[in-house]
């Protein structure tokens, strides 16, 4: 129960009489209509009347009802769940682990009366529906009747509900399932991967392990699948014939034949195992060629290659057992995914147009935490590539005396070689010298008044550049923003253009902006008549909204201009269920098609500062958002 509700019910249970709105929103530091608001939950929290209203005010009328709420939330604190939603999560998990519960018991333990918590079971079986699963009543008895794998994915899927943005920890694991248990099955996966040499990561371990105290959970409460493709004991892997031996003796049950072709799916979809296949050569090459056609189109949309050992050798493991989780109805939670999706969107994009291709090849649908790994193996391929972008031109202005300006020059090497090429060394210029071809320059014990023209100088100490590195790097981060904002304003109004930039007022939706938009770069004969339906067949993949932006485009580059239409709403826009204030359809053009990568990331990188980001916001014209955008 929420602090705010424990102490307006201790204060009305210390004074006599009745005290008016007014007098508890000063005691309580909140507003009147806030008042009205709590005495109102407080009264949903029990089958009888809390509190009372009259024209003196509030008062307690069950004090004995307001002592055990107060006791109640002493010991469980926040914990009560508060609405339909937090009481739905709190029946089904006490449905899945007990089997049946007492609607009145029910009732009294969450402290709300039987009408509200009938509300809540039809709330909770609109929820359970996309389950294919229903709560039940017979003679007071609540269940929940369904497909026994459905109860199952619907536990995993309230357990890790619970755990957003965070891995599944071993103490959680105890509290939920118990400590003997977890104990005894951490030990049994743990045995058979070190004695098996599988390869499982962090992520995977957390997932097999809650499936398989689910699985282990549901079994001993007597609840077990059928399964039509069987497979015999005797036929099963070795590790898995371990596994299951092992936790059969230690807890004392008895795996039957599905139930063990259950664990192993599980055990095959969260570790990297060796292709059990016939013709495992056939099998790899038939893959590692799928892999390469996807890294040719990728390369050919994003300008990115995805055609290295280094990267497809790992991927195509990675593949393998992806489609082999997703083709037996498992898939692996990604906790990190917010955060992949939200500060890398490029790569995200990337990684949802691969996870297209994979799904168009296999037949198969792959959820966004899927997509959020394959996100990791193209972040990773593009980091270690960086060691051949365009780097920055720098000149290292140093006098050599003593071997001060190879000493500075080998530091810049060793430690900034990814984001600097040194063009020259010289030991002194001249007033008049031109640095204009250079975009960073280095001098170290200059003492003439020169007036370097780059913006981004930087005097370095021989003697203590260690301690400059940080410096160093921010300059070096800065100079790149500087010379990706004058790339941009040498092509702006090639690729923006007045008549496709619009500032609306009002809440409205992705649909509402979308197709006028759409329709205007038509009549523009920016885009062809298709344009729309690729942009929805784009959409269709996953969502091209990134915090509160929303980047829409197509995946080909057969539009007769590239082009970026830009709409503004300081009110917001519903997109795909979240808020966007920005919007840019992106067209691609053959001739441009290059640019495609730069546009989207310089977009990204230019919007990244907040105070920028409602700068731009403000802007009522094209000119005023070059500027903004540019600033």
């Amino acid at each position: 129960m929420k602090q705010k509700l424990v102490l307006l019910i201790r204060l009305l249970m210390k004074t006599d009489g009745a005290l008016t709105s007014r007098q508890i929103a000063t005691e309580l530091n909140i507003s009147t209509r806030t008042v009205r608001n709590y005495v109102h939950e407080i009264n949903g929290l029990s089958p009888s009347k809390i509190i009372d209203s009259s024209d003196q005010g509030y008062q307690v009328l069950d004090r004995l009802a307001a002592t055990e709420l107060l006791r109640i939330s002493n010991e469980v604190g926040d914990h009560i769940p508060q609405n339909d939603e937090e009481r739905y999560a709190y029946i089904v998990k006490k449905l899945l682990r007990s089997a049946t519960a007492d609607i009145f018991d029910l009732a009294n333990e969450l402290y709300v009366s039987y009408q509200t918590l009938r509300r809540t079971i039809q709330y909770s079986n609109q929820q359970l529906a996309k389950w294919s699963l229903t709560i039940v009543s017979n003679k007071d008895r609540l269940s929940i009747t369904g497909a026994e794998s459905s109860k199952r994915q619907l536990f995993s899927h309230l357990i890790y509900r619970e755990n957003t943005g965070n891995l599944l920890s071993v103490r959680y694991l105890e509290e939920a399932f118990g400590k003997r248990r977890t104990s005894v099955l951490q030990y049994a996966v743990d045995e058979m991967i070190n004695k098996y040499n599988l390869n499982v990561n962090e992520f995977a371990y957390n997932n097999l392990l809650l499936h398989l105290l689910i699985l282990i959970a549901r079994l001993s409460s007597g609840n077990t699948v059928s399964s039509s493709s069987e497979t015999k004991r005797s036929l099963m892997s070795d590790y898995t014939e371990f596994f299951i031996t092992s936790i059969e003796h230690e807890l004392d049950i008895s795996i039957s034949n599905s139930e063990a072709t259950e664990i192993e799916v599980l055990i095959k979809s969260n570790a990297n195992i060796p292709h059990d296949d016939t013709d495992t050569t056939k099998v790899d090459e038939e893959l590692r060629s799928n892999i390469l056609t996807i890294a040719k189109l990728v390369r050919s949309l994003y300008m990115v290659d995805l055609s290295s050992n280094n990267f497809v050798e790992p991927f195509t493991i990675h593949v393998h057992n992806l489609v082999y989780r997703i083709q037996h109805e498992h898939s692996i939670r990604n906790p990190i995914r917010p955060n992949i999706r939200n500060n890398f969107p490029l790569i995200f994009d990337i990684a949802t147009y691969v996870a297209f291709q994979i799904g168009e090849l296999w037949n198969i649908h792959i959820p966004e935490d899927e997509t959020a790994f394959i996100a990791l193996h193209i972040g990773a391929e593009i980091e270690r590539q960086k060691h051949t972008p365009q780097k920055l031109r720098a000149i290292l202005i140093a006098p050599n005396y003593l071997n001060l300006a190879n000493r500075v020059h080998d530091f810049l090497r060793v430690n900034f070689s990814r984001d600097i090429t040194i063009i020259q060394t010289v030991e002194k210029v001249s007033p008049d010298y031109d640095t204009s071809p250079y975009d960073v320059v280095f001098t170290s014990f200059t003492n003439d008044s020169t007036h370097y023209s780059p913006k981004y100088s930087i005097e370095l100490d021989p003697f203590n550049l260690d301690n400059q590195k940080s410096e160093i790097q921010d300059k070096i981060d800065r100079a790149f923003m500087h010379k990706k904002k004058n790339d941009v304003r040498n092509q702006f109004f090639t690729f923006f253009e007045p008549k496709l930039f619009w500032h609306l007022s009002g809440h409205t939706t992705k649909d509402e902006v979308l197709k006028p938009a759409i329709d205007e770069m038509r009549k523009q004969q920016v885009v062809n008549d298709n344009f729309y339906d690729e942009i929805l067949e784009r959409e269709s993949m996953g969502s091209t909204s990134f915090k509160n932006i929303a980047i829409p485009h197509p995946m080909s580059f057969n539009s007769p201009k590239t082009k970026v239409a830009v709409i503004l709403n300081e009110d917001g826009i519903t997109w795909d269920g979240a808020e966007v204030n920005m919007v840019y359809i992106i067209s691609i053009s053959e001739k441009y098609k290059d640019e495609f990568r730069s546009i989207y990331e310089n977009l990204m990188d230019f919007l990244s500062d907040d105070q920028k980001f409602k700068s731009i916001l403000e802007s009522r014209d094209l000119n005023s958002f070059y500027e903004r955008l540019l600033s």
